[in-house]
């Protein structure tokens, strides 16, 4: 699976956390988007930039 739509299944999660002020922890991101650890490791740090900049594209 690509980075780009792993990364698209992970902004609604995102937004609805950031909406109901909820704590976003990374693994949990990664259980409800489905995306297994080995591809985890290698978007985390565009997540991370992503929730950082506030998930704006």
């Amino acid at each position: 699976m690509s980075q780009w739509l792993q990364l698209r299944r992970s902004k609604p999660i995102v937004d609805k956390k950031v909406k109901n002020e909820e704590e976003l922890r990374l693994w949990e991101i990664q259980r409800l988007a489905w995306i297994r650890t080995e591809n985890f490791s290698r978007i985390r740090t565009n997540l991370e930039e992503c929730i950082d900049r506030g998930y704006k594209h």
